[in-house]
């Protein structure tokens, strides 16, 4: 029995839709070659194993993972698919509390997985982050616009954002995919993260930033084929764990709450706890892996809010997941620790815990409320969860009611987009200062916990708080080092190998250290009752930190798993994979020792790339500076270049390329043979400094630029080549990656589509343009949905777009059944009637026209009762072809009379909802067809209903790829 039936139709869809059509490309690890335009034969082979080892490992790692995920993803929904036909499970719903659920797979004991978004229980200023704003404390005038982070902030989330609102404005959100309806939660909270501020109250925490949005079905595929062009994502949602109350249950006794409640645990693991919290599932190792082989982007994950959901009294009854199986029997509450589940256990995320708002920006450990609801760590292995806490009580922000309406909401759902969008600012602010680039994830997620305000009663990390409460204006100090009291490097540590850092304590603050590392994933752990609470370490690579002042070794903070309460000691952490010194009162002026270093072996390579950020010290710790200077040129294609720094008595030497140290480079001269940024560390004594980068550039790559934009109309089009100096340079132009005879001027005449590109030759070195791609008028049309027949159900509205390949000043006219729209004149049009719909573009002379899409009204869509799938037996009369189907179904039915009129025809989606009515046409005596295109539907199971008089006949049909 279905104990979640819809109320309406704001949430029909199948969430299964993709998965059988899981990502067939996939990301790849931050390409060296992009950076590196260009290696000599020369290169050294340090220098060639930099530029090929980080990215063959990925390619060849996350293909691998492509195909298991894929493989993974269509076992998992064909099973999911029977269980939930069987069942008769909802798919997707939004509860009458505003909170979204989807049905997204079965677990290995085939129980229902859903998922359920964290939201309904100015954090700008209790985080600090305004300070970044134009007019904040620090002067930076930051707001997420700038290049560096564009489209680089993700959000996935329940349902389709109202990107018409105010607050948001539809150029700045992009919905990768198409989900049917508008979702209150999932425009909520893209106005945390970068909401305008046209209501000040508003103002999101990157406000002028631009966002990516998904819904939540097929997440982790998701994340994996976008996650090379993102740096920071937002995961406001989790699975239904332990107790969970649902609204939408009726209880026997009138108004009753108690019989609303159910326990999702699973008793043949535990009769007591549900084995999911804290638990190192497969989604949170396939989560680690896509952060470690994709490591600049950083995952936000909101801890969830069980503390406040504990089921009934005891001896009351309530029911089992989403059954009606009742027991009395008594289980454990959620109001303490261990109340994180699966996913949101994994390493290489931040997990997002919530405090309470008050009126004070918090400045000592007791202003920072903990809030009723926000789950509490560790993770089973002991791991420190959350990791940090935000603001999360009464976010003001956009509602999807209307583009000027607003709602307030609570939750660690809305604390962790406080937490993502101030990240990005954080990454903005990095590159200003580091020549446009940004942090490793590892970076960012140590800055942000190293440089968090102490929460808690005690010193240190704890299970409640993490880390603490996000302190976006420290850790912008941080980068900054006015007072150069901070240091900050990305590091790499050799398999068997120690690397030494010695700093002069600054006697500005106690010494703090922090390492963070992209840990490789952990195998899942198996959903036994003998691993309930498996304290195994999900640890791979164990690195090390300690700091020596030459008679003492001081060690980071650990907790003990076993008594959660108890505070942070100092000893060997082997659990988590970042760790923390702090020397509260360090003797000023003494020179004190850091070393990391690691127990066992190092998976992935032997190396393992990790931030190092200290506090407390004074960065150059005696008068010593580096400097770099060429013995000519600095252009690869100008000949050889040779890079000088200082020379002197008893100087030591490293050089490094993009931050990474070159082995061997010990002397006082270096000569590339890579194009990139290089720094020198020279050291004298205990003394050391590194040098400003110096850049070492590549040949000129060529850019094609137009005379009258990318559309051929009437007239040709003149390509030319611009940027270029000096003499000597030799071209060739290309078509489609194919020479073009003759064609070896720095101008083109073209008349032609296609994709055009130049290779240049100066001095022996060879670029290509990127390609310019050139359109007719017409092709360059195309709208969202495609042209085609769509459903529009009644007293709903959408939005058509017409989506362009380039950026030229076109002009748009609308038009509905041929005649022309008033005010019709942006690239998309919001429509609520029936009818077919064009757009007219126009760019200087050139007008062209796009298909038709066209929306068929139903205005009688009901859900069907049990009587209505009662059905002659002769199902033999009614066939349908082909089944599956991606397009069109052929529906053939005999008639065993002589019929005055054509009988009808419905098709039924899974939720049982009458989408489509129609007639069937008559071909031959008792003989009747119809043709239907289903393309519009959304991949997975629907019915076809027959009504012949008193005869009734139903029959299935998949939706297929």
């Amino acid at each position: 029995m279905n104990i979640f039936p819809p109320k309406d139709c704001s949430w029909i869809k199948d969430s299964f839709r993709k998965k059988a059509v899981i990502f067939a490309s996939f990301l790849v690890l931050i390409n060296l070659s992009d950076i590196v335009a260009q290696s000599s034969n020369e290169a050294t082979s340090f220098e060639k194993s930099l530029i090929s080892t980080s990215e063959k490992k990925s390619e060849k790692a996350l293909r691998k993972l492509t195909k298991v995920l894929k493989s993974d993803a269509k076992s998992n929904f064909n099973k999911t698919l029977l269980l939930a036909t069987k069942n008769n499970w909802t798919l997707q719903k939004t509860l009458s509390d505003g909170r979204t659920m989807a049905l997204q797979g079965i677990d290995d004991a085939e129980n229902p997985i859903y998922y359920i978004t964290h939201g309904q229980i100015s954090p700008s200023a209790c985080t600090r982050t305004n300070s970044l704003y134009a007019g904040g404390s620090l002067g930076v005038s930051l707001s997420g616009a700038t290049s560096v982070v564009k489209n680089k902030l993700g959000l996935w989330d329940g349902g389709l954002v109202r990107s018409t609102h105010q607050e948001l404005g539809f150029s700045r959100i992009t919905q990768v995919d198409s989900p049917p309806y508008l979702n209150e939660h999932t425009t909520h909270l893209a106005g945390i993260l970068i909401g305008t501020g046209v209501n000040k109250q508003a103002r999101g925490m990157a406000y002028g930033g631009s966002l990516k949005v998904w819904d939540f079905g097929d997440d982790v595929s998701e994340m994996a084929f976008a996650a090379k062009s993102l740096l920071v994502s937002n995961h406001s949602y989790g699975v239904l764990a332990g107790w969970v109350f649902n609204p939408d249950r009726n209880g026997i006794v009138f108004r009753d709450d108690n019989l609303k409640w159910e326990w999702w645990g699973d008793t043949t693991i535990s009769k007591t706890e549900d084995y999911r919290f804290g638990f190192y599932d497969k989604k949170s190792s396939d989560i680690d892996k896509i952060a470690y082989n994709a490591p600049y982007y950083l995952i936000v994950k909101s801890a969830d809010n069980k503390r406040t959901e504990n089921g009934p009294p005891a001896g009351t009854p309530y029911y089992f997941r989403n059954t009606n199986v009742k027991s009395t029997v008594s289980r454990n509450k959620n109001d303490s620790f261990d109340t994180i589940p699966m996913d949101g256990n994994a390493k290489n995320i931040i997990t997002v815990g919530a405090i309470d708002g008050g009126d004070v920006v918090p400045t000592k450990p007791t202003d920072i409320k903990m809030s009723a609801y926000s789950s509490w760590g560790p993770t089973d292995d002991g791991r420190i969860k959350p990791d940090i806490v935000g603001t999360g009580d009464g976010i003001l922000s956009a509602s999807s009611n209307s583009d000027d309406a607003y709602t307030t909401l609570s939750g660690t759902s809305v604390a962790a987009p406080n937490v993502a969008g101030s990240l990005l600012l954080l990454q903005e602010f990095y590159a200003r200062k580091n020549y446009g680039f940004t942090m490793r994830s590892s970076t960012l997620k140590g800055l942000a916990l190293h440089s968090a305000n102490e929460a808690g009663t005690t010193q240190g990390p704890d299970y409640q708080f993490g880390w603490g409460l996000l302190n976006t204006e420290r850790a912008a100090q941080i980068i900054d080092n006015k007072d150069q009291n901070h240091f900050i490097s990305e590091s790499l540590l050799y398999q068997n190998s120690t690397n030494t850092v010695q700093v002069i304590a600054s006697g500005k603050s106690p010494i703090t250290a922090t390492i963070c590392w992209t840990d490789p994933e952990a195998t899942a752990t198996e959903a036994k009752a003998i691993n309930l609470n498996n304290r195994k370490p999900k640890l791979i690579n164990d690195l090390d930190i300690r700091i020596s002042d030459g008679t003492t070794i001081s060690y980071p903070w650990v907790l003990n798993p076993d008594a959660p309460s108890l505070g942070a000691t100092q000893g060997d952490n082997f659990r988590d994979n970042i760790e923390q010194i702090y020397i509260e009162k360090p003797v000023i002026g003494k020179i004190y020792t850091i070393t990391v270093n690691h127990k066992g072996s190092l998976l992935k390579g032997d190396i393992q790339y990790y931030a190092l950020i200290i506090s407390g010290v004074s960065s150059t710790p005696c008068q010593l500076s580096a400097s770099i200077a060429s013995a000519g040129n600095t252009s690869l294609c100008k000949g050889a270049v040779k890079l000088l720094t200082n020379s002197g008595t008893n100087l030591s030497y490293v050089w490094s390329w993009n931050g990474q140290k070159i082995p061997l480079s010990n002397a006082n001269s270096y000569h590339p043979k890579v194009a990139g940024n290089y720094t020198v560390t020279i050291t004298q004594g205990k003394c050391s400094a590194t040098s400003p980068a110096m850049i070492v550039e590549n040949a000129q790559t060529p850019i094609i630029s137009s005379d009258n934009g990318s559309n051929i109309c009437n007239a040709n089009i003149n390509l030319s080549v611009k940027n270029l100096t000096g003499t000597g340079i030799k071209y060739q132009w290309l078509r489609n990656n194919t020479n073009i005879s003759k064609a070896t001027n720095a101008t083109l005449n073209i008349s032609e589509t296609g994709n055009y590109t130049i290779k240049t030759t100066q001095n022996s070195c060879t670029a290509t343009s990127l390609p310019f791609t050139t359109t007719s008028l017409g092709s360059s049309i195309v709208t969202k949905p495609s042209t085609g027949r769509y459903l529009l159900i009644s007293g709903r509205s959408t939005i058509i777009q017409a989506v362009v390949t380039d950026n030229l000043p076109y002009t748009f006219q609308w038009f509905k059944d041929g005649v022309k729209i008033p005010n019709a004149t942006q690239a998309s049009v919001n429509t609520s009637q029936a009818g077919k719909y064009t757009v007219q573009m126009t760019l200087g002379k050139c007008t062209s026209t796009s298909g038709a899409v066209e929306f068929v009204k139903i205005n009688n869509a009901r859900v069907m009762t049990f009587d209505d799938f009662m059905q002659d037996a002769d199902l033999e009369a009614l066939t349908l072809s082909p089944n599956p189907t991606n397009e069109w179904l052929k529906i053939q039915y005999s008639s065993k009379q002589n019929l005055s009129t054509e009988p009808s025809i419905e098709i039924i989606n899974p939720l049982g909802m009458n989408i489509l009515s129609d007639k069937l046409e008559k071909i031959q005596e008792n003989t009747f067809t119809k043709e239907i295109n289903v393309k519009s539907l959304s991949t997975g199971m629907y019915f076809v209903r027959i009504i012949d008089g008193e005869r009734v006949l139903v029959k299935k049909f998949i939706r297929g790829e």
